[in-house]
């Protein structure tokens, strides 16, 4: 007890401090030492990568003035060190870029000496610490990469500083000085620039300090807790201990729902409520797992606690409603457990589909325990029935669980699913723990039927409300698509207009002298425009920037005569389709064409005479939801409607298709598609699910492929998995085995283990090597794909460009805009883009310009590729690049002229179809893995069926030899087998005849030995008192004969002590008599309190003894046993401490009862002699006795009384200080006293 005590005591206290330690650590979370830690790791770093870059710098430096020529090893080393520590290392000679190391971003092809003069400077996407080595004519310039700003980000392009600063994305850079002390210096010690930390504190890797603290404080409560409750129940107080429990549980909850903390808590995923709101008090799917927890060690406690155990729960009506209010209860919990359910699937952001592997996430793993925990305490409950009442037969099971039926019924009975489903499932869970009781079906398959049921439920709610939410999610994204308005765009154009309309930088470039229309001017103006107002959302839109003079004509076809007057074309088109956006010059062009398409107008005057018009044409671009266009001009923050990648789309105007995408073949009416009445329509066809939206005269339909019968085994192989594992482990935690015990596994269990372990590390390995073999088959056809692709649209431009003898990225003609066009066009064709470099690696054309607007990447060619095209003379090269987080294949080769002279580099980046390769590949490897999943199900099912079968005569043989006892007539086994099990069969089968035939010669010798042993036992009790009386005759006859004085006397002295010495040899007869017979038992229900104190009463006035009685609250402990063994066993051991103590000694014994769980001990103690330890292992042995007289019966008796009982006895003891001997019997039940009276009575006897 006081073992315990200070195992509760020590728990509290490591509570109390880890409590302390995680306020602490979060409050230095939320503080500035972070930010601190993380500036002065930034310097350090930074000083390591400036020397870095120096040492380039100076081998580059070495290497050319030794004569080494550009593209030799020694520069190719020096580039691999700066391209894996950030840094850019140009080569100028005469001013002029030669070579570099890389084409992240743009830098002037004529050396600007002043611009890397700074200490610190921004180039088109970054900062930039700058180092410069001048030698002669060659100058080298080394950029160290500090931060990434891109104008827009996703999950491809994202700003931030260099990784090896370990800086979250968050902190922004400022050339201002920090007064908080976030300044970064060089090496030097100038300050460079100061780290703005966000105002809002951000999540950081530190974050998982005070977290794990906290969760360890929340266990600790939770173990306490347990403990507390555990401690309880023993002493008797079972109420208060459920109570307890409930209580600490409740105030945990509240705190944390209330106060809103741990603060660390609510900035994580799990406590956010924009991933899951259920209500005001499950306001997050963190509060849920709580609740769940909570509710599981709840239920458990309850279901293994003493409460409502007794025999009142057997008869009587009391029976019937436990039974009923148990099942009303439970019934309740599942219905909350099922809405629960539904509103995690429905209205969250988190995904439950499985088959979707790729798509799970911790978020959903935690959510499902959730639920399952859930699931859990009806599961208990039901438990708590079966347990409590015995032999409850199916009748009585069917009527008492009408009543939680009807309570289902009435929660769903607006939702006929939701009931026929909730209540299969309840009836079929009470039917399963119903015959698993009935039956003793072990654990482990128990957990099996429970995992199938569970994962069917769960599978269909999973299922049924996925399909529900991706259906009123493409709903939303129907109506947003049935108006060619485009809000968000038209939100955007109002806000920009004011600024583009005064922008002083525009009208500079538009009105400037030497202005002439020029593709050199269209590019510059086109490259100001793109950077500065069309980012983020405009990636989604076709943007067309037009420049022209009043009256310049415009082709507007592609025959000879399709010129129009450039001002009259756009006036013309706003007259006629526009609607003015109010307050600015764009026009929403109602052309019916499907899409969203605006043109904007801005006229520059330069003089009297000349007017510079300025015409922009955005127009949404359908191929932003084809899987075609390439994810990296997405901006997340506009980027809505990605998912309609996945799916198929149409758009009718007045009835027929005016736009699609995808690979369904939609209708050219909608007529099919429409119902009537209706606004929304949903229908299966052509092995699709079809969302019909119907708004005025246009009409929507949105199309994605049906759930098969493969998703959904897929989805059930894991759910089971799952819950098996979960189930497992749970089970694992409540019993809570001794290693050895765990890995003390039977034969059969060894071998389902061994089959399980090869086929599990069989299919791993073959899946693995499966993905591995198809990816790069994939890769490979890809690239075969690509280079196909390269060749012909080689061939294309040479008939396109059969009369160009020169291309350069600084040509002034109208060369380079129609190449674009051509490009272009052959993109489409060919679905890819199109890159062409002149022969000093800068781009001349572009099929994807919006790539460069963006300054996602230079004009530059990769300086790998271009020594391979140009000073290799390969005529095909390949290789991996990368743009932020997605590399892709790129693909280069010459392209000639007629005379076979190279006139530019041709090159085919696969970034527009990275995505898709990357999703085929990913599906590819999903697939592989849920088919490998699958298999690893069936086949570990198939393991334990046949190993079931395998071992099945090795059970039976098992059993035969299990059942073979002496006395005991053994059967013989039958087996038709004729393998080593028959010979083994056989054997046995001669084992038992054999042993048959022993055992009566063994009987009959041991027979005659017991009569033997017990008759000189006999000989021994009988003739001790003989002597004696033959003694007295003899002096009674000698008086008699003597005429000896007070003859009269002596005969009556004599008659006293024949009568003992008779009643001593009754008593011998009578002892040797009753263990002979050993009659058997007549069990009831007896009150072990009440026959202990009826013994203790037979010897209250024995002297020089004290008795220290020490009872529980319980008023009444009900045993199940014989009334009068009982009686014998307490006897024996009270007469038999009594006797062990000497007369010289104040004797005191203590008797003590407790209630051990369901179990109740009695402990009897002496202050005896003690029991000697080489006496110590024959006490219970029939005819021993270390007593001076006795038959050596009494302890052996009192042995087999208290088995019959179904309990054991034991004992414990210490020479010269006494013994204790422990009773311990089953527990039936406990009647509670009315009024509390501490922890227990005690009682003095004297």
């Amino acid at each position: 007890m006081k073992k315990e005590k200070h195992s509760r005591l020590s728990l509290v206290i490591l509570t109390v401090i880890l409590a302390i330690a995680a306020v602490t650590a979060e409050h230095l979370y939320f503080s500035d030492f972070e930010y601190h830690l993380m500036t002065r790791r930034f310097n350090r770093v930074l000083s390591e990568k400036e020397k870095i870059m120096k040492d380039c710098l100076d081998g580059l430096q070495l290497a050319l003035a030794s004569g080494q020529l550009y593209g030799s090893a020694s520069e190719k080393n020096v580039f691999t060190v700066a391209n894996k520590n950030g840094i850019t290392i140009l080569e100028y000679f005469d001013k002029t870029l030669v070579h570099w190391s890389d084409n992240d971003f743009d830098v002037p092809v004529m050396l600007d000496d002043s611009l890397f003069l700074k200490p610190v400077i921004f180039m088109q996407n970054g900062w930039f610490l700058p180092e410069k080595r001048v030698a002669g004519n060659q100058e080298l310039i080394g950029l160290l990469r500090i931060r990434t700003d891109y104008s827009y980000e996703n999950d491809i392009v994202r700003s931030g500083f260099n990784k090896d600063f370990r800086i979250p994305q968050e902190v922004k850079l400022s050339t201002d000085k920090s007064d908080d002390g976030f300044n970064i210096c060089n090496t030097e010690g100038a300050f460079l620039f100061s780290l703005v930390f966000p105002e809002a504190r951000t999540n950081t890797l530190l974050i998982i300090v005070p977290l794990l603290i906290w969760f360890s404080v929340l266990f600790l409560i939770l173990l306490s807790s347990v403990n507390l409750a555990a401690s309880l129940e023993k002493s008797g107080k079972k109420y208060l201990g459920i109570a307890a429990l409930t209580g600490i549980f409740t105030v945990v909850y509240l705190a944390i729902l209330l106060l809103e903390g741990p603060k660390v808590f609510m900035r994580t995923q799990l406590f956010s409520p924009f991933v899951f709101y259920l209500n005001s008090f499950i306001p997050s799917l963190g509060h849920l797992l709580l609740l769940s927890i909570f509710g599981a060690i709840i239920s458990y406690n309850f279901f293994n606690s003493l409460l409502f155990s007794g025999n009142r729960l057997d008869k009587g009506p009391f029976k019937n409603l436990f039974i009923v209010f148990i099942f009303l209860i439970g019934a309740f919990i599942l219905c909350l457990v099922h809405n629960v359910f539904t509103q995690l699937v429905l209205n969250s952001n988190i995904n439950f589909e499985t088959y979707k592997v790729l798509k799970i996430n911790f978020l959903s793993v935690l959510g499902f325990i959730a639920i399952t925990l859930m699931v859990l305490v009806p599961v208990f409950l039901i438990l708590k029935v079966f347990r409590s009442v015995r032999d409850i037969s199916i009748r009585q099971t069917v009527i008492t669980v009408l009543p939680s039926l009807l309570l289902i019924f009435i929660v769903f009975h607006k939702d006929s699913v939701s009931f026929f489903v909730t209540i299969l499932f309840w009836l079929l869970l009470i039917l399963l723990i119903f015959i698993a009781n009935r039956r003793h079906i072990r654990l482990f398959n128990s957990t099996i039927f429970f995992s199938l049921l569970f994962g069917l439920y769960s599978l269909f709610v999973i299922t049924v409300n996925s399909e529900n939410k991706i259906n009123e999610n493409i709903k939303v994204q129907a109506l947003s698509f049935s108006t060619e308005n485009d809000p968000l765009a038209e939100h955007l154009i109002l806000d920009m207009w004011p600024v583009l309309k005064s922008d002083t930088i525009l009208y500079d470039m538009m009105t400037e002298e030497d202005f002439n229309l020029s593709q050199n001017d269209v590019d510059k103006i086109t490259s100001y425009l793109m950077e500065t107002y069309f980012t983020g959302y405009w990636g989604s839109f076709n943007i067309n920037i037009v420049l022209c003079r009043k009256e310049q004509q415009l082709r507007v076809g592609t025959r000879e005569e399709d010129f129009e007057d450039c001002f009259d074309f756009f006036n013309g088109r706003t007259a006629k389709y526009g609607h003015q956006l109010t307050g600015t010059n764009f026009y929403f062009i109602d052309n019916l064409g499907g899409r969203s398409y605006y043109i904007g107008i801005l006229n520059f005057t330069k003089d009297l005479e000349t007017i510079n018009g300025l015409f922009i044409e955005l127009y949404s671009d359908i191929n932003a939801f084809q899987p075609g266009y390439t994810e990296l001009l997405f901006d997340k923050k506009f980027n809505i409607y990605s998912d309609l990648r996945d799916y198929s789309y149409a758009k009718y105007i007045n009835g027929l298709i005016v736009l699609s995408s995808g690979d369904f073949p939609f209708k050219k009416t909608d007529e099919e598609y429409l119902a009537e009445n209706t606004e929304y329509r949903i229908f299966n066809a052509e092995n699709k699910k079809h969302v019909v939206y119907k708004n005025g005269n246009t009409t929507v339909v949105i199309s994605r492929p049906l759930i098969n019968i493969g998703n959904i085994l897929i989805s059930f192989a894991y759910l089971l998995a799952f819950i098996l594992l979960l189930s497992n482990i749970i089970s694992f935690i409540i019993r809570r085995p001794s290693i050895k015990k765990a890995v003390n596994l039977n034969f059969r269990q060894k071998l389902q283990v061994s089959y399980m372990a090869i086929l599990l590390f069989s299919f791993i390995i073959i899946g693995i090597a499966a993905s591995s073999l198809a990816v790069r088959e994939y890769r490979s056809k890809h690239y075969e794909t690509i280079k196909e692709k390269l060749n012909s649209i080689n061939v294309e431009l040479e008939n396109k460009l059969v009369d160009t003898k020169q291309l350069s990225a600084v040509t002034q003609s109208g060369t380079n805009e129609l190449l674009n066009e051509i490009l272009i066009d052959l993109s489409n064709i060919f679905n890819t883009d199109i890159n062409i470099y002149d022969l000093k690696g800068f781009l001349v054309a572009t099929s994807r310009p919006e790539i460069f607007y963006r300054n996602l990447t230079s004009h530059r060619m990769d300086i790998t590729a271009f020594i391979n095209v140009s000073d290799f003379t390969r005529t095909e090269y390949s290789q991996t690049e990368s743009i932020g987080n997605m590399k892709y294949i790129s693909v280069y080769m010459p392209f000639y002229s007629p005379d076979y002279k190279v006139l530019a580099y041709l090159n085919l980046p696969y970034f527009r179809m990275q995505s898709v390769l990357a999703r085929e590949i990913s599906n590819l490897v999903v697939a592989i893995i849920n088919f490998t999943l699958l298999l690893i199900l069936i086949t570990m099912g198939l393991a334990v069926f046949i190993s079931d079968r395998l071992t099945a005569p090795l059970s039976m043989l098992s059993e035969g030899l299990a059942s073979v006892k002496l006395g005991k007539k053994s059967e013989h086994l039958s087996y038709d087998g004729n393998d080593e099990i028959g010979d083994m069969v056989k054997q046995y089968n001669r084992m038992v005849d054999e042993l048959e035939a022993s055992t009566h010669k063994l009987a009959a010798s041991e027979r005659e030995y017991a009569w033997r042993e017990m008759a000189k036992q006999i000989a021994h009790e009988i003739k001790n008192p003989l002597t004696p009386m033959k003694l007295n005759v003899q002096q009674l006859l000698k008086s008699w004969r003597d005429d000896a004085s007070g003859f009269n006397s002596k005969l009556e002295s004599f008659s006293r002590n024949q009568i003992e010495y008779i009643d001593n040899l009754s008593l011998i007869a009578t002892a040797f008599s009753s263990f002979a017979k050993m009659p058997g038992a007549n069990p009831v229900d007896i009150d072990l309190i009440e026959q202990i104190n009826t013994t203790l009463e037979l010897f209250r006035n024995t002297g020089n003894v004290t008795f220290n009685i020490k009872w529980p609250d319980e008023k009444k402990i009900f045993i199940y046993a014989d009334k009068e063994q009982i009686n014998g066993i307490f006897s024996n051991l009270i007469k038999n401490s009594i006797q062990a103590i000497p007369q010289t000694r104040q004797g005191l014994i203590e008797v003590e009862l407790k209630i051990m769980g369901d179990k109740v001990l009695v402990a009897v103690a002496d202050n005896g002699d003690g029991i000697p330890e080489v006496l110590k292992s024959r006490m219970f042995t029939p005819n021993f006795t270390t007593k001076s007289s006795g038959t050596g019966l009494g302890l052996s008796i009192a042995k087999r009384y208290v088995e019959g009982a179904n309990g054991r006895i034991w004992f414990e003891s210490e020479v010269d200080k006494g013994a204790t001997f422990f009773v311990e019997f089953p527990l039936k039940y406990t009647v509670e006293k009315t009024v509390e009276s501490g922890e227990n009575d005690s009682e003095i006897i004297n």
